[in-house]
């Protein structure tokens, strides 16, 4: 009955369907950006949330979301717009997006099962048991919706295309019936248009985050406030650190080392900051004990111990630099013009993928493996913001070009 009611008011219903409900900062960040963008347009519209499963993220500055199946089994209003909003969302399967919901013990079975039966065998099984109703929990066409439906701004580093073919060609099919297609990276642009899906190569819709959410925005937060702060850490002359647990685990002697060496010979302050607490991303869980290591040895650090989105934003805006594995965390480095270095990069093919697609060679590095501190010195040493603004800017204004297409 509300969406007859829509209809006859004249409302604009817009379906936005993300993996926000966990918590990884990116995705969290995703439906804010479209919502206030939407409502900065349009004079009546009914902004609805979709996930996985139905969540409440509004502790962290997210959105309450319904089961995207939810919006499968109850669509038939031809009006309605569902956007596509942002992230991995082409390449995603059901064994791993349920594991990011789940318990750690779960999601260790759920990987184990997709091991022995193979990718599409175990994605399929995994979609049977929880009652799915998509193929690929991200995408959604003309065959499952009656509404348009626009992917915008999306990536999809999962696609592995020597071994999976039937993956990216089920979802390249299906891509085929959408109004519309943008994704963030030349990589997968490349793949998709091999496939024959007519699509643009737009940068990640974050991007903008820094026009909705400004220095003097974050800044009337309290988000110093969540800091743990030790050794005369400066409040005005620090830079981010952060990773998730599977990139260093292995190796933090190493990267203490490394921290060590950037903070003393720059003279900064580190500032650690989980971007991910969610099963499989965990960065608390390596960044704590970091901090507490270098605490120990007298260098200047803080920990940031809030996991709202705007505090870790405010974190990454007034930072110097970025060192970290988070594409998110060098997209919102780079939207406030900080300078970026990614590292792991044999393991965090999306990262890559967008610096070298988006980012003027001077104003990032990246790094293979966990050895940083020579190249994030050569990086900063005639400045840590980013020497592209120019380019920053027109790529802002092909997000807003692209958002302006789905209203």
């Amino acid at each position: 009955m509300g969406r007859v009611n829509d209809f006859m008011s004249g409302t604009k219903v817009y379906n936005i369907v993300g993996a926000f409900d966990r918590h990884n900062y990116g995705d969290i960040l995703f439906p804010l950006i479209h919502a206030q963008f939407i409502q900065r347009k349009v004079d009546k519209a009914d902004i609805r949330f979709f996930s996985i499963t139905a969540s409440d993220m509004s502790v962290c500055g997210g959105v309450r979301s319904e089961p995207i199946k939810k919006l499968i089994a109850h669509d038939g209003y031809l009006d309605s717009t569902t956007i596509m909003s942002g992230g991995d969302l082409l390449g995603a399967d059901w064994v791993t997006m349920k594991g990011h919901v789940s318990s750690e013990a779960f999601f260790i079975l759920l990987k184990a099962t997709k091991k022995i039966l193979g990718f599409t065998l175990a994605n399929r099984l995994v979609a049977r048991v929880f009652g799915e109703l998509n193929e690929f929990p991200y995408v959604l066409s003309g065959k499952s919706l009656s509404g348009k439906v626009f992917y915008v701004c999306v990536g999809g580093s999962g696609f592995r295309s020597k071994d999976d073919k039937y993956h990216l060609s089920r979802v390249a099919d299906e891509l085929k019936t959408v109004a519309r297609v943008s994704v963030r990276d030349q990589n997968t642009y490349e793949l998709l248009r091999d496939k024959g899906v007519d699509c643009e190569l737009i940068p990640d819709s974050a991007l903008v985050m820094s026009d909705y959410y400004p220095l003097n925005v974050l800044n009337s937060r309290n988000w110093r406030d969540s800091l743990l702060q030790d050794n005369g850490f400066d409040i005005g002359n620090f830079f981010v650190f952060q990773s998730g647990e599977y990139f260093i685990s292995k190796c933090m002697d190493e990267v203490k080392r490394e921290l060590d060496t950037v903070s003393k010979k720059t003279g900064m302050s580190i500032l650690f900051l989980p971007i991910g607490r969610a099963t499989g991303h965990d960065d608390h869980k390596v960044l704590y004990p970091l901090y507490m290591e270098l605490k120990k040895s007298g260098l200047p650090v803080a920990f940031q111990n809030s996991p709202h989105v705007l505090d870790i934003m405010a974190g990454l805006a007034n930072g110097k630099f970025y060192v970290g594995t988070s594409l998110h965390g060098a997209i919102s480095a780079y939207s406030f013009g900080n300078k970026v270095c990614g590292f792991s990069l044999n393991n965090v093919p999306k990262l890559k993928s967008f610096v070298l697609s988006w980012m003027e060679s001077g104003d990032y590095c990246l790094v293979d493996n966990n050895y940083f501190s020579p190249q994030v010195l050569g990086m900063i040493k005639d400045g840590a913001g980013v020497l592209g603004v120019d380019g920053l800017q027109r790529q802002k204004a092909m997000v807003y070009s692209e958002l302006q297409r789905y209203l």
